[in-house]
């Protein structure tokens, strides 16, 4: 039997195309592959703004001063903002988030800043650049009272 076909050709050269043809796939599919999985997803400003959206519920009910949250010129008696706001401390203080709520009343401060997660945000959200924090600043007019609000998050987000 003879190896060749009438036209000449081997038949083993429709297996050598086939390979050639299955490599370069190959190789278009793991360059997509590589290009796609090799991106990162900032969502640190996304994830800022949550944690300003939970916040700003706390203290805001419909234009006025949520009840129990400022007794006399203090926070009240077991006012907890990670309770009130649904916020989970170990989370805030070990993945990279932070917030500042000071509350002014006619202009002066009510207590202390309600300071959560890493402080040295407080500085940082100040700053530009790749590493720094992405930080949002809301200030909230309610009554007599104004909230001055700053989240951030240095939660860098994986590659997809």
């Amino acid at each position: 039997m003879s190896m060749f076909n009438k036209k000449g050709y081997s038949r083993f050269a429709h297996s050598a195309i086939m390979f050639f043809w299955m490599a370069v796939i190959a190789i278009v599919l793991s360059i997509a592959v590589s290009v796609f999985y090799s991106q990162e997803i900032d969502v640190r400003e996304i994830e800022a703004s949550l944690i300003m959206d939970k916040i700003v519920d706390v203290f805001d009910d419909s234009g006025l001063l949520r009840e129990g949250i400022i007794c006399g010129d203090e926070y009240c008696e077991g006012f907890n903002i990670y309770r009130e706001s649904g916020l989970d401390f170990e989370v805030i203080r070990n993945q990279g988030f932070y917030f500042k709520i000071e509350v002014f009343d006619d202009g002066n401060i009510v207590d202390n800043p309600i300071f959560g997660g890493l402080s040295s945000y407080n500085v940082e959200c100040g700053l530009e650049g790749k590493n720094f924090p992405r930080c949002i600043n809301k200030v909230l007019e309610l009554e007599n009272y104004r909230v001055e609000i700053v989240t951030g998050s240095n939660q860098r987000g994986e590659r997809v």
